[in-house]
This record gives structure tokens, C-alpha cells and sequence, in this order.
């Protein structure tokens, strides 16, 4: 948990008492929890200029208002609140807090409504890893910009979290995808299902003459007009 704002080193172990889940709630015991780039953000209060402000009084302005991070895991059911249906004690799930955090702990207590069953064949460190990145390539890709067949994307960003979830949805969805990344990650881009890999080291992306219908900026590094 961390208490003050800062680098890594502010976050500590504690004890702290079990959540009780409300009427509408799963008590859920932690099995794997995903640290993420908004976790690193929340706890050093480095947020994007601009939202700066909002965020601030969202997570607390001198200190953290919620000490406990985390936004992804997995685990399974202990307790249900009564309202609660479709989940039951033993239940194999993962899920997001959303802006309440406090995955990083033994137990977390969310709404039902923020829950998914884990497949079975998935572990709980690879259902809680994905869904920071799925969730947010699910939201623009498919709920945003309808992708289909036939559309071209290009994700920007291809290797990191968002993007390799972006580029392995849009191919789903049958758009032909463009990634852009570093060469270290090259090969793992064109393994993901990207039909045309960028190496911004060795090529500006400002150069490109292709047109694209869709473009996902996972890193916000380059001026982009449509």
C-alpha cells in the first residue's frame, strides 16, 4: 500500500482488515493482480498535462485516497452480497476495479457487473495480465470504431500492453493491421498477426505516405491529422 506519493519505494506491506462486500458486491481472494502503467501513475501522481487536475482530486490531492493499487486480477469467489447473481463461492474469476483500485491486496470486494469467469484453460497471472490492454483495445477497436473487414489500422505502440492486445483483436475483427514499434519487438509484433510491422528507429512515422481508417496511439508520441 502506499501512503505518500513518490517512487517505488513508498509502497509497503500491511495488514489490513477483509473487505465485506455490499448487496451488490463479490468478495473475490487475489490470486494474481497485474501492476500496470496507471498503477505507476497513481502512485507517483505523474498523470498525463491536462488531466492532471481531475486526477488529483480523484486520488486524493497531498496523499493517496486509496492506499491500495491495482486494477486487474484474478481469484476465486469467497462471499457474494445478496443481490448478486450468476457468481457463488469457489467461482474461478477475473475482473477490474475500475477507479475504486485495491486489487493489490489479499481480497478485493467489486460489483459483480465488474467480474468475468476465468476460462479454464487460462492461468490466473495470464487472465489478470490481459486485461488492462484488452479492455481498453476492446473499447476503441470493436465499441468505438466498429472494425470489420476490410478496415486498415495502425496501432502505434504495437508491443506494449495495449498494442499487442490491439493488434491481435483488430486481425480477429479482420482489419489489416500496421504495427508500429522498436526492433527488439519486431518479430513479436509480426508474431501477434501484424500484416506490416514499422521500425520507428530506422523509419519516421511521419514518412509514411499510407492512409489508414483507423489509427490507435497507445504512446501519444506523434502528432497525428486525419
Amino acid at each position: 500500500m502506499v501512503t505518500r506519493y513518490g517512487p517505488p519505494e513508498v509502497v509497503r506491506i500491511a495488514e489490513v482488515p477483509t473487505p465485506t462486500p455490499r448487496a451488490d458486491e463479490v468478495l473475490v481472494r487475489v490470486a494474481a493482480a497485474a501492476v500496470t502503467s496507471a498503477d505507476s501513475r497513481s502512485r507517483g501522481a505523474r498523470f498525463p498535462r491536462g488531466f492532471a487536475p481531475f486526477a488529483r482530486l480523484v486520488f486524493g490531492l497531498r496523499r493517496p485516497r486509496r492506499p491500495i493499487l491495482g486494477g486487474a486480477f484474478a481469484g476465486q469467489v469467497t462471499a457474494v452480497g445478496p443481490r448478486v447473481r450468476g457468481f457463488g463461492p469457489g467461482d474461478e474469476v477475473c475482473g477490474m476495479t475500475g477507479l475504486k483500485l485495491g486489487a493489490h491486496a489479499q481480497y478485493v470486494a467489486v460489483p459483480a457487473t465488474r467480474l468475468a469467469s476465468k476460462p479454464t484453460g487460462v492461468s490466473h497471472e495470464d487472465a489478470a495480465g490481459v486485461l488492462f490492454g484488452g479492455t481498453t483495445a476492446a473499447y476503441f477497436l470493436r465499441d468505438r470504431a466498429s472494425l470489420g473487414p476490410g478496415v486498415s489500422v495502425l496501432v502505434n505502440g504495437a508491443s506494449g500492453a495495449i498494442g499487442t492486445s490491439a493488434v491481435q483483436l483488430a486481425k480477429q475483427l479482420g482489419a489489416t493491421v500496421t504495427g508500429v514499434t522498436s526492433q527488439p519487438n519486431t518479430a513479436l509484433v509480426s508474431r501477434l498477426g501484424a500484416d506490416h510491422v514499422i521500425d520507428y528507429t530506422h523509419e519516421e512515422l511521419a514518412s509514411v505516405s499510407d492512409r489508414f481508417d483507423v489509427v490507435l496511439d497507445a504512446v501519444g508520441n506523434v502528432l497525428i491529422r486525419p
